[in-house]
């Protein structure tokens, strides 16, 4: 979340989705406990209004996997929600690099609860080099694509995590740096990175777009 009604994800989460199949939930932690959460007034329900996909997503090489979800209704801040900063500075990138403070957070596909990992950010010159190998590649991910490891062996982001937020604290905030795209199998210790969207990248889509919805609030 980057706004009280503006969630950032993966295109590829949401693309072929309708509207009226998507629900947010906010400030869950189980999932099991998703009624009684609703109930207590600790979670909030949220239907989506609009989706906006980046105009140039590719689904088939992952290029620009990032889309915007307008929710119905404002969310409320509490303890537990607040939205995350976003990096406007584009010299933020460059405290990124092999810093243990950046994490992630997310289910995946085999948990109940919602998991932090601690990762390392690979330096832009190894994580071009991973990118190269792969078949997908293209050019423009050396600046779009942003590479990360897990700090401990076997754990990283895994299968049901796109989407999920790369996290850097800084300064007592933490600032969106990436959004989950692709990757190697979960917990593969074979040294091969996960990627990222990075986030740096798309502020100014991001900002044109909140601007052109909310007429510039």
């Amino acid at each position: 979340m980057i706004h009280e009604r503006y969630v950032l994800t993966a295109a590829h989460c949401v693309h072929n989705l309708k509207l009226e199949n998507i629900k947010l939930y906010f400030g869950l932690f189980l999932i099991s406990t998703l009624a009684q959460c609703l109930a207590d007034r600790v979670c909030q329900e949220r239907r989506a209004a609009e989706l906006i996909v980046h105009q140039d997503y590719n689904s088939h090489a992952r290029l620009n996997d990032i889309a915007l979800i307008r929710v119905n209704e404002a969310v409320q801040f509490t303890d537990d929600v607040r939205p995350a900063c976003l990096p406007l500075d584009y010299l933020f990138d460059e405290s990124l690099a092999n810093d243990a403070r950046v994490l992630s957070l997310g289910w995946g596909t085999m948990s109940d609860s919602k998991r932090i990992v601690a990762l390392n950010v690979i330096e832009q010159e190894e994580c071009g080099e991973q990118l190269r190998k792969w078949q997908r590649f293209n050019a423009s991910m050396l600046f779009s694509v942003m590479c990360t490891v897990g700090v401990q062996a076997g754990q990283d982001v895994c299968q049901g995590d796109s989407g999920a937020p790369i996290l850097q604290l800084k300064d007592g905030r933490f600032f969106l740096v990436g959004v989950v795209s692709f990757g190697p199998k979960c917990g593969m210790s074979t040294g091969k990175a996960g990627m990222s969207m990075r986030v740096s990248e798309y502020t100014n889509w991001i900002l044109t777009n909140l601007k052109r919805i909310d007429g510039g609030s």
